[in-house]
């Protein structure tokens, strides 16, 4: 007999399922606060760049990512790692604007044209408030509630440089007594972390019975998991996982399994794991799980920064 996970709907065959409607979409307010080189208002954030809280999209409820860490354990069985962390479940909270000052554009310069053969720009700059970047799927992304983690570095959020070619403005009217600025906006999320699930395991790569484990907890037979059982809800599962130290994940797999409650409010957070070459799956039940606190910044480069050339009188300077 194969282990079972309580709280989690189930169908005719045994697979664990969810309805479209088991985690709600939330209209998320804008803030207050602005970071960056620019502070802007609410009013110029709508005016420039469109975004208000009519604009901004709706999101789910929560989001589950791991934040997990992989360290080399040793040489055994040609070499292994050790991965410990938490799997994390946040509740967006606000809209957090993030400003960047890309280019000045002196009034004694200006012409009525303004043509730009290239702009380059780091969004490094631009999310350096955010602890990393929740990285959202498209596509395959179950009840919108799947998140991953781009690597923070210690200048913030670390991304490819943006290229434009060609961007071409045109000011219509006297310009030449005006200063300009170029200015990009992006959106950090800020969130609140409700429940963790914490994992210490040891992987390799080696694709064997024994290429994954970790201590405590019932024996393998105990814990079973049939693949067939996790068939409907494959878009909860993590491969390839971006982790900090060492970051090598070898071949673990995470499903994740939410239970939410009568209100929909998440109340549990269940664990499966597998290794690549391995056929079926197993509950993690070692791991210490339970609600957690705190709050975060992170970067969400879903929604795409925007550039625009605005008079410089119209942007004040960021005070501290």
């Amino acid at each position: 007999m194969s282990f079972t996970f309580n709280g989690v709907k189930r169908d005719g065959n045994g697979a664990y399922y969810y309805n479209d409607g088991d985690v709600e979409s939330h209209r998320i307010p804008l803030s207050d606060q602005c970071y960056g080189d620019v502070r802007m208002s609410r009013e110029q954030l709508e005016e420039w760049f469109g975004i208000s809280n009519d604009t901004l999209p709706d999101l789910p409820a929560y989001y589950i990512l791991p934040r997990l860490d992989s360290t080399w354990g040793g040489t055994a069985g040609g070499g292994w790692w050790n991965v410990t962390g938490d799997i994390v479940v946040y509740r967006p909270v606000e809209w957090v604007p993030s400003v960047a000052r890309i280019r000045d554009f002196p009034k004694n310069s200006i012409v009525t044209n303004i043509e730009k053969e290239r702009v380059e720009t780091t969004t490094t700059k631009l999310y350096a408030k955010a602890e990393f970047a929740l990285e959202v799927s498209a596509g395959g992304n179950y009840m919108g509630i799947k998140a991953e983690a781009k690597a923070k570095t210690e200048t913030g959020v670390e991304f490819e440089k943006e290229v434009r070619n060609k961007d071409t403005y045109t000011q219509k009217g006297v310009v030449g007594d005006v200063a300009l600025v170029e200015v990009a906006v992006g959106l950090m999320l800020r969130v609140e972390e409700i429940y963790t699930h914490n994992i210490k395991v040891w992987v390799d790569g080696r694709e064997k019975s024994d290429s994954l484990g970790w201590h405590g907890g019932p024996g393998w037979n105990d814990i079973h998991i049939p693949s067939r059982a996790l068939s409907r809800v494959g878009g909860l599962q993590f491969s390839k996982i971006t982790m900090t130290g060492g970051g090598h994940s070898a071949g673990l797999y995470v499903q994740t399994l939410p239970v939410f409650d009568e209100n929909k409010e998440l109340k549990d957070l269940h664990i499966a794991l597998s290794n690549v070459g391995w056929t079926d799956w197993y509950a993690y039940v070692a791991g210490k799980k339970g609600p957690s606190s705190g709050r975060q910044l992170l970067a969400y480069p879903n929604y795409r920064p925007s550039t625009t050339l605005m008079p410089l009188n119209k942007t004040p300077a960021k005070t501290e």
